[in-house]
């Protein structure tokens, strides 16, 4: 799921006390329209998410070589329940040796404007555990030993109380995967406090098959965990960034196993996009998107089908952009507040457009 992007050039925006003029519901608008709308944040804004009755939550990433996320989440922050610096990578070679990256750029500066700020938001550092399955499954209590020491003196050096655990190789791995409740058990007691918040991150149903294996390390983890993360984006059977596909699958997947605990899943959303390019595929973000819209002759369609806008246009060569409309993002959260699921997490708030913070 975690990808290193180059540095992005937010886009402007100003804050206003007028309601929103662009009407959500209605998908045949122009590209004029988006552009007006993309740099407007409203003042006194009341997030929709966070005061949902019941509640639902609100995690988002920034990441180090995007730093304007840092402000972002200082200035938007009361939009979010909790906020995943993506800082810790932790390495297990094959002789049960340990590196953990990512201390330098740790921001501590931040994490105390933060807690000044949004004393109500979680700051849950992103862990990556990188380590090769067959090895984990054959030396797994000799690992987990050596990861939970490691733990206890990263979790005591720095005055955090919640982690965001991301294992990618364990979840491809049919008796790794079924580990993974253990996994989660040892990091929490890491923490040493009964006070402790732990997410972690999954994949959806249409990247890995969710078998009854599957489901029952995810229920088993959730016992522990607070919270499930559920990509629904950049899956390999579609050329756009999230089809709608994708949602319904995993509410019909996770729903249809008797007593799954919807409401500790987040559903993961982009704000970030693809453009085409004759054969090749670049990511996109706001300040590219905006610039596209204002300087080439587009034809700017939305896609009943995938329940998206989609931009087309040519240079030298055809061009396409699947890129997060305000009403792609509206639908599916509109979707997801009716829904029993826990809420929502955006992948990667300095990838978008100001007026994306008004959705939330």
């Amino acid at each position: 799921m975690i990808i290193c992007f180059l540095f992005i050039l937010y886009p402007p925006y100003q804050k206003v006390k007028e309601p929103r003029s662009l009407d959500l519901s209605n998908f045949n608008v122009n590209k004029t329209e988006i552009i007006n709308e993309s740099g407007v944040v409203r003042e006194n804004y009341v997030p929709r998410m966070i005061n949902n009755h019941p509640k639902q939550e609100v995690l988002g990433f920034v990441t180090p070589w995007n730093p304007e996320g840092y402000d972002l989440a200082l200035e938007f922050g009361n939009r979010f329940s909790f906020i995943v610096p993506t800082w810790f990578h932790m390495a297990i070679s094959p002789n049960f040796e340990i590196s953990i990256k990512g201390e330098d750029v740790v921001n501590m500066s931040w994490v105390e404007k933060m807690q000044l700020t949004h004393s109500n938001v979680i700051i849950s550092p992103r862990l990556l555990l990188d380590v090769d399955s067959n090895y984990f499954v054959a030396h797994f209590n000799a690992i987990m030993a050596t990861i939970k020491a490691n733990l206890v003196n990263l979790f005591q050096k720095y005055p955090f109380n919640s982690v965001f655990v991301e294992f990618p190789t364990l979840l491809y791995h049919p008796h790794a995967v079924t580990l993974i409740p253990l996994v989660i058990k040892e990091i929490k007691k890491a923490f040493q406090s009964s006070h402790s918040t732990i997410l972690f991150d999954c994949l959806s149903p249409l990247r890995i098959h969710y078998s009854p294996s599957v489901l029952k390390a995810i229920k088993d983890s959730l016992k522990i965990a607070d919270m499930c993360f559920i990509s629904n984006y950049e899956n390999p059977s579609s050329s756009s960034i999230s089809p709608i596909s994708v949602l319904n699958s995993t509410i019909q997947t996770l729903t249809s196993d008797k007593g799954f605990p919807m409401k500790k899943v987040l559903i993961g959303l982009p704000f970030f996009g693809f453009h085409y390019s004759g054969q090749s595929r670049d990511y996109i973000f706001g300040n590219d998107y905006i610039r596209i819209l204002n300087n080439a002759k587009v034809t700017f369609k939305w896609m009943d089908s995938i329940m998206e806008h989609v931009v087309f246009y040519r240079t030298q060569t055809s061009n396409t952009v699947y890129y997060p409309s305000p009403h792609f993002l509206n639908h599916r959260i509109e979707q997801i507040l009716k829904s029993p699921l826990g809420g929502i997490g955006i992948w990667e708030i300095s990838q978008g457009l100001p007026c994306f913070f008004d959705l939330l």
